[in-house]
């Protein structure tokens, strides 16, 4: 093999490892959309303990957090921020995105507001808003989305009538 060859092989290699050791850290995480922001300070002890506490109170898992970062914090703007949240296993971050599904369904408006996502790459983030593009301009402009399993609502104009014909008694 040519000293060309070996160093882009080399290269491919390292480039596949950083890849895997990110996605295998990005697991462990979790983005938090829409938790308030404590009102007394600004620091990783109030976000760790407002985000614990919010998991106590509205999830069926309480998460170990090791580490939150804020990633967006707008002065002007009223938006909570992003923040980071680093659990212990990727194990838990998938738990607790699991039990983030019935936050919609909560009593508290607040807490219907927030959101647990998993922590993208910026290409898996593409993909994904590139996804939800392609599923929103194929619902109708209505917003209404035909319901297939209820025969009345299905229409029938483009069927064989072959069968009209037939008297039912």
């Amino acid at each position: 093999m040519s000293t060309n060859a070996a160093e882009c092989d080399t290269a491919i290699k390292t480039c596949v490892v950083k890849t895997v050791k990110d996605i295998s850290r990005r697991d462990c995480n979790v983005i938090v959309v829409g938790l308030p922001v404590p009102a007394n300070g600004d620091d990783f002890g109030d976000d760790a303990a407002s985000f614990t506490s919010f998991c106590e109170s509205h999830l069926s898992v309480k998460p170990a957090v090791e580490a939150v970062k804020r990633l967006r914090q707008n002065a002007v703007s009223q938006k909570p921020p992003l923040l980071l949240v680093k659990l212990r296993s990727a194990q838990a971050a998938k738990d607790l995105r699991y039990a983030a599904k019935d936050l919609h369904r909560n009593a508290d408006p607040a807490a219907r507001r927030v959101y647990i996502n998993r922590d993208l790459t910026r290409e898996e983030a593409k993909l994904a808003y590139e996804e939800r593009q392609k599923r929103r301009s194929r619902r109708p402009q209505d917003g209404n989305i035909p319901d297939t399993a209820n025969p009345a609502t299905v229409n029938h104009s483009d069927a064989d009538n072959s069968d009209s014909d037939q008297v039912f008694h």
